[in-house]
């Protein structure tokens, strides 16, 4: 079959001008079909790996955030709370790794607080030394309350692996 010079090519359509007949419609040919789904085809793949490498990307991303945390120790809080002598009490447990404490925020506010170690041995945390925590320990650290009547509390304790906070209310 042989193929005419002049044609026009507009989208998926081949405008053939034939000398006879005038203008006819004709479809792609199959060949050009079949090349401009491989490119769809490739062109929705190459979508895919770039939306899935994404995805592992941010979920890496964090992983390393979280092994970042636990490089530095991590503690739970356990239980906080403020007692009838408006102390506010948080018992802290530690991880598989010692951790040092550098300061206790209470609404916000930096409080000179007492940690006291489960061998019986106690530290100032006041934001200037560090305080150290054995691994797999637990601890009280007690601070004063910063208001008269102190009811509702933010903690948040700044220590060598991130920031944890809590909250503490009276029982």
């Amino acid at each position: 079959m042989e193929l005419e010079r002049d044609y026009i090519y507009i989208s998926l359509y081949l405008w053939k001008r034939d000398s006879f007949s005038g203008d006819s419609l004709r479809a792609v040919s199959e060949y050009t079909a079949t090349i401009i789904m491989i490119i769809i085809t490739l062109v929705i793949g190459a979508t895919m790996v770039l939306y899935i490498n994404s995805i592992a990307d941010r979920y890496y991303s964090a992983l390393a955030t979280r092994l970042t945390a636990v490089e530095g120790g991590s503690i739970d809080i356990m239980v906080s709370h403020i007692d009838r002598n408006n102390n506010i009490v948080t018992i802290i447990a530690t991880g598989s790794q010692a951790i040092q404490i550098y300061a206790v925020y209470i609404n916000e506010t930096l409080t000179i607080c007492t940690l006291y170690r489960d061998d019986g041995s106690r530290d100032t945390i006041n934001g200037v030394n560090r305080v150290y925590v054995p691994q797999l320990s637990i601890a009280s650290i007690q601070c004063p309350c910063p208001t008269a009547s102190c009811v509702l509390c933010n903690i948040k304790i700044i220590y060598s692996g991130g920031e944890i906070y809590a909250m503490a209310s009276k029982i």
